[in-house]
C-alpha cells in the first residue's frame, strides 16, 4: 500500500523542461579579413555565400560527389573519402587568399528532413552529415589554419511553434557537434539548428 501511494505522488516538479530564450548576435568574425570554405547546400549556402562576398570575403565552395576536383574557388569532394579533404585543405588555392576563418557545413541541410526515414535516406544522411563532417574535422586538425567550425542542421531540435515532427537523419551531426567541441575545443565548433519552416535569412 505504501508503494503504492508512492507511485501516486506527483513528480513532475522533479523533470527537467527544455526553453529557448533569445539572445543577442556575437560579434561577427566574419567582419574580419579572412576566407570561408563553404559545403554548400542547394537553398541557404548561396545566400550564405553571396553576404559572406559582400563583406570582402573569399568564400571556397564545396560540393559533395562522384570525384575530387578543384576549379578557382569551387570544389567537390567526395564525403567519404579523407584524402578528398586532405587534398582540399592542401591546395595551392589556400596561398592565393587569406587564411581560412570559419568553416560552415550545410550539406545535410539537402538530405532527408522526414520524421520517419528510410534505411536507405538514414544512409544516406549519414554520410554527407556526419560522416564528412568527421573527414573534415580530421583533415583540419593538422591543418595549420584554425578556423571556427559551424555545423547547420534543420528540425533536429523541437522549438515552439515547430510542426511536423524532427528531422531524425540529421540529429546524429547535431550530437557529432557537441563531440567535435569537447575533443577539439580549438575549433570552436557551433551547432546551428534551423526551423523545419524555411525563413528569410
Amino acid at each position: 500500500e505504501l508503494l503504492a501511494n508512492s507511485l501516486k505522488e506527483d513528480l513532475s516538479h522533479f523533470y527537467y523542461n527544455l526553453d529557448w530564450t533569445e539572445q543577442a548576435n556575437e560579434a561577427d568574425s566574419a567582419d574580419a579579413d579572412g576566407s570561408w570554405l563553404v559545403l554548400a547546400d542547394s537553398a541557404v549556402a548561396p545566400a550564405i555565400s553571396a553576404e559572406l562576398a559582400g563583406k570582402g570575403q573569399k568564400v571556397v565552395t564545396v560540393s559533395h560527389g562522384a570525384a575530387f576536383s578543384v576549379s578557382g574557388l569551387n570544389a567537390t569532394v567526395r564525403p567519404d573519402v579523407a584524402d578528398d579533404f586532405k587534398q582540399l585543405l592542401a591546395h595551392d588555392l589556400w596561398k592565393s587568399i587569406p587564411a581560412c576563418a570559419g568553416v560552415v557545413h550545410m550539406w545535410s541541410l539537402d538530405g532527408s528532413k522526414v520524421a520517419d526515414p528510410s534505411p536507405a535516406e538514414l544512409d544516406a544522411a549519414n554520410k554527407v552529415g556526419t560522416h564528412s563532417a568527421l573527414l573534415l574535422s580530421q583533415a583540419l586538425s593538422e591543418w595549420d589554419a584554425t578556423p571556427r567550425v559551424w555545423l547547420v542542421t534543420r528540425g533536429t531540435q523541437a522549438a515552439p511553434g515547430d510542426e511536423g515532427g524532427l528531422a531524425y537523419a540529421q540529429s546524429p551531426l547535431f550530437g557529432f557537434g557537441k563531440v567535435l567541441a569537447l575533443e577539439r575545443p580549438k575549433m570552436q565548433c557551433v551547432r546551428i539548428d534551423l526551423g523545419l519552416t524555411p525563413g528569410p535569412m
